[in-house]
């Protein structure tokens, strides 16, 4: 599957139903908005395995997009891009915990609430 790399730069973004909006000042990408709607697993039924890749439809609506869990977590850290989830119109957004082990990994949370909803997604191809 071809991927799109985050870090690059899209020229124009024309998604309102996403309010993905991407600025561009003195040269530097300002933040974007992701939707994440598959995930990746080594094991999808253990609680315990952590998500390797996430995936979703590129904001500008051409292809697709799909990165690893710590690229993610480091655009979530860097506040380099958000990402969320849309499941039947509720909005949760991605953001980055620590395990016990000091080990990062996403979760969704809205309303203040942490979910793990992100392993109720399809599988990312």
């Amino acid at each position: 599957m071809n991927t799109t790399n985050l870090a690059g730069s899209f020229s124009k973004i024309n998604d309102p139903t996403l309010r993905a909006v991407r600025l561009v000042l003195k040269g530097v990408a300002a933040m974007a908005d992701y939707q994440v709607d598959c995930v990746n697993k080594p094991d999808r039924s253990s609680p315990h395995e952590h998500i390797t890749h996430v995936g979703g439809p590129n904001p500008n609506g051409s292809g697709r997009w799909k990165d690893t869990g710590p690229n993610v977590v480091k655009f979530i850290d860097d506040k380099t891009h958000r990402f969320y989830t849309n499941e039947g119109g509720r909005v949760a957004w991605v953001g980055v915990r620590v395990s016990a082990a000091g080990k990062k990994f996403l979760q969704t949370h809205a309303d203040g609430v942490w979910s793990n909803n992100l392993l109720a997604l399809n599988e990312c191809g």
